[in-house]
Order: C-alpha cells, then structure tokens, then sequence
C-alpha cells in the first residue's frame, strides 16, 4: 500500500493528467447547464458528476509521486484507494457511502 500525502517529487504528467480529466468534467457540466441539458430536476445526475471530479482531484494529490507508467501497474484497491481519499494534505479523510462510475 503507498502512502498517501508522501512527499516524494511530484510527477508533472501524473497530475496533469488528472486534473486536466476533472477540468473537462467541470466544463462539460458547465456547457450542460448553459445549454438545458442539465435542469432543476438534475440533481442527482449533477452528485455523480461532481463525484467524478473530486475523485480526479483526489487521484491528483494521491498519485502525484508515482509516474504514468506506475499508475497504471497499481491494484484495484490502490487506485480505488487513491480515488476516493480527500486530501487534506497531510492527514486522511476518506469519502464513503456512495459509489458513482
């Protein structure tokens, strides 16, 4: 198991990656309530897309000491670990409850 918050180097393409997946999430969103696509009556479609952008934060900060090749070598409880862990940067709080693909 890594350890979450370890100081190691951060690796630029790792994060990049990340956040550049929640940056298009967010402006998706964004062009969904500008157009109607997403309504009042969204809300719940509104919590699983926002879901999926913290968890691409929460990658970020988690996985930033690991390369793209180390990434994709990680177990499913790792990544799914590294996921759903907020950072609060240097302690652990973990999201729980609900699961949204």
């Amino acid at each position: 198991m890594l350890p979450l918050g370890h100081l190691n180097p951060m690796h630029t393409d790792t994060v990049h990656f990340q956040l550049s997946e929640a940056l298009a999430d967010l402006q998706r969103i964004v062009a969904e309530l500008d157009d109607g696509r997403m309504g009042p009556d969204d809300t719940t479609e509104l919590a699983g897309s926002l879901c999926h952008v913290i968890r691409h934060i929460c990658k970020a900060w988690n996985a930033r000491g690991l390369t793209l090749e180390q990434m994709a070598a990680v177990s499913q409880e790792e990544h799914d670990r590294m996921f759903s862990t907020v950072p609060n940067f240097f302690c652990q709080l973990v999201m729980g409850g609900a699961e949204f693909g």
